[in-house]
């Protein structure tokens, strides 16, 4: 009897890790940054990862604050 429990313990604690693999596995990866509305600033912010030099001529000064 105990090794039922045992063996169903096992079972049990083992599916939760095989679950997490094959959602990491099927998740996708963002590929993309999405701009609402027109705003040029935002656009070209997006346009270049993040990094863009428009908002006040020094580097990484458009950051979100």
């Amino acid at each position: 009897m105990m090794w039922l429990v045992l063996a169903i313990a096992l079972l049990l604690t083992s599916i939760i890790p095989v679950r997490i693999a094959i959602a990491l596995h099927q998740t996708p990866v963002p590929q993309a940054i999405f701009v609402l509305r027109d705003a040029v600033e935002r656009m070209t912010f997006a346009r270049q990862g993040g990094e863009g030099d428009d908002f006040g001529g020094e580097k990484g000064a458009g950051r979100i604050k």
